[in-house]
């Protein structure tokens, strides 16, 4: 008789769960802005059973390849405003720490409500987006609301 592993298995006995979720993430990124918490957790989750921790630390390492990919498209075709970046990515990479460290105490069911939140909240987000002609120049008041929001959205994506 043979024994039965119980354990929860991982991406490492194939690449094909995780390249199924990377073109996923990669397809809606381009597509929407979203990719890390919103496809490649649940998706490594189901896809190659990976357990909650080990799927937030894979994806959060996948995120910056992705990233940089769509970041290089936009900028190809001028769509990337550049001063508004340096604000935004401060806070965010501070709030990545942050929601980083916030993952190892939370419990998992308040993370899967911050996650439900945060599914509806860019969905509605999607639904009632609208185009704006630019925006004004920058000021000081203006960077430290980026940077915090930055911060914001760094600890979502560190915790989801």
């Amino acid at each position: 008789m043979t024994e039965v592993d119980d354990a929860p298995r991982t991406a490492r006995s194939t690449p094909v769960p995780g390249l199924l979720v990377g073109v996923l993430a990669g397809l809606l990124s381009g597509l929407f802005g979203v990719g890390g918490g919103i496809v490649v957790v649940p998706g490594l989750m189901a896809l190659a059973h990976m357990e909650r921790r080990l799927a937030h630390g894979t994806s959060l390492a996948a995120t910056l390849p992705i990233a940089f990919a769509s970041a290089v498209t936009f900028a190809a075709s001028d769509q990337v405003d550049w001063p508004i970046v340096v604000p935004l990515a401060v806070g965010a990479i501070a709030g990545a720490v942050l929601g980083t460290h916030l993952l190892q105490i939370i419990p998992k069911r308040t993370l899967v409500i911050v996650f439900i939140v945060t599914i509806l909240a860019t969905a509605v987000r999607l639904v009632l987006a609208d185009e704006t002609g630019g925006r004004e120049d920058l000021t000081v008041i203006s960077f430290l609301v980026l940077a915090g929001i930055g911060v914001l959205t760094g600890t979502v994506a560190g915790l989801l």
